[in-house]
């Protein structure tokens, strides 16, 4: 089947823009939420004028049924005007995922889109580090840009997944020592945001990409050594965080403190919540209280304290039901096949790192948009071959 090549460039590109554009999701303006939607709208617009046709994939059709599910909740919903600004989100990812799948992807595409993500990351860390104030002693971004910082943390994983795969790559890179300096530095920032969920988020990435390249590399010398090396960069880290850091933020992340604390009050908002919902009609637990209705929900039992669950999963469960979860559970299975499949460390290690964040705060923030978007793109990928001076597609 012959196809043009760079057809599709300048979707490609508005994607890649999107992409790099990530640090504006912390920047509000109002109903419509981040100023990252409306570079959202380029690539969109760009499908609209030019494709008008998706690729249906089990990925795409688990994404359309939960995100569909979660925009009708509003109809049954207890807190309307919260559940119109979710719909708000939701659809922009729903549209997002749909123009994506229009195309098919080159790998020079993909690897483009990959050094998007990835510079997301960078740009995102510069702006920390020179715009960026604290809280409680705790970098975070606030001001023009604010973001909380178990969020911030998600933003970083792009960039640490990307040099972990580079430091543990069996090819020959003369920069991985730059790599190993650049890891050090985002794992530094993630521990000065005093987030443990965004730190167990970046453990599970790292880790992904450990297992992933001992398996493919079949634990060769050279692996070990710079698994070795990768483990001492963490370790001195470590030792190093009691002179750089103040102690209230090293507290955090103590067994006892987090026993104490019983997660900072997290363990206590989850079984409020779960009680709140065992307690709940048989509609209710079905279908829920309807996107973005746990506050509201948590005003009305008197739960007297923050309005949120700390843990995707729990608020899905209160805003879409049983059936809402269990459709959130099968989209996210569902794009994770594709990453096992196309053996893609890379978006691997990130979406693990997304559910890692699921488990303590609220939502992903919108890298967990971004890597949802990718592995669309890797589903579409397609391999380009020249064949008697033509240009053929092979599946």
């Amino acid at each position: 089947m012959i196809c043009r090549l760079n057809k599709h460039n300048m979707f490609v590109k508005l994607l890649a823009l999107y992409f790099v554009s990530l640090v504006f999701g912390a920047m509000n303006i109002g109903i419509i939420g981040s100023l990252l939607k409306f570079i959202a709208f380029l690539p969109a617009f760009w499908w609209l004028l030019t494709k008008h046709s998706i690729t249906l994939s089990r990925a795409l059709l688990s994404a359309i049924f939960f995100l569909g599910f979660a925009s009708l909740s509003v109809f049954w919903s207890i807190d309307v005007s919260s559940s119109l600004v979710q719909d708000v989100g939701t659809l922009s990812l729903l549209i997002l995922l749909c123009v994506s799948s229009g195309y098919k992807y080159s790998a020079q595409d993909i690897e483009f889109l990959k050094k998007a993500l990835v510079w997301s990351s960078r740009i995102t860390a510069i702006v920390v580090l020179f715009t960026g104030g604290s809280y409680e002693s705790r970098i975070v971004l606030n001001g023009l840009l604010t973001e909380d910082p178990n969020y911030l943390c998600t933003y970083y994983l792009f960039v640490i997944a990307n040099a972990t795969e580079l430091i543990l790559s069996s090819a020959k890179h003369t920069h991985k020592w730059i790599y190993i300096l650049e890891m050090g530095l985002y794992l530094m920032l993630v521990i000065a945001s005093g987030s443990r969920g965004g730190t167990l988020a970046i453990t599970m990435a790292i880790a992904v990409i450990v297992i992933g390249s001992l398996i493919q590399n079949k634990v060769s010398f050279k692996t070990l050594f710079l698994l070795v090396l990768l483990t001492m960069v963490v370790l001195g880290l470590v030792l190093l965080s009691p002179y750089v850091l103040p102690e209230n933020v090293l507290r955090r992340f103590y067994i006892q403190e987090i026993i104490d604390s019983r997660g900072t009050g997290r363990y206590q908002i989850w079984q409020d919540y779960l009680h709140v919902f065992g307690q709940s009609s048989i509609w209710r637990q079905l279908i829920g209280y309807g996107a973005g209705g746990l506050p509201e929900l948590a005003k009305l039992q008197r739960l007297n304290k923050i309005i949120v669950s700390h843990n995707v999963f729990v608020e899905r469960l209160i805003g879409v039901g049983i059936v809402g979860l269990m459709l959130f559970i099968s989209m996210l299975w569902q794009f994770f096949k594709i990453t096992f499949i196309k053996r893609d460390l890379f978006s691997m290690a990130v979406f693990v790192g997304i559910l890692g964040i699921f488990l303590s705060t609220s939502f992903g923030g919108k890298p967990y948009w971004n890597i949802l978007i990718y592995i669309i793109c890797l589903k579409q990928f397609i391999v380009y071959k020249e064949t008697n001076n033509e240009k053929f597609l092979e599946k």
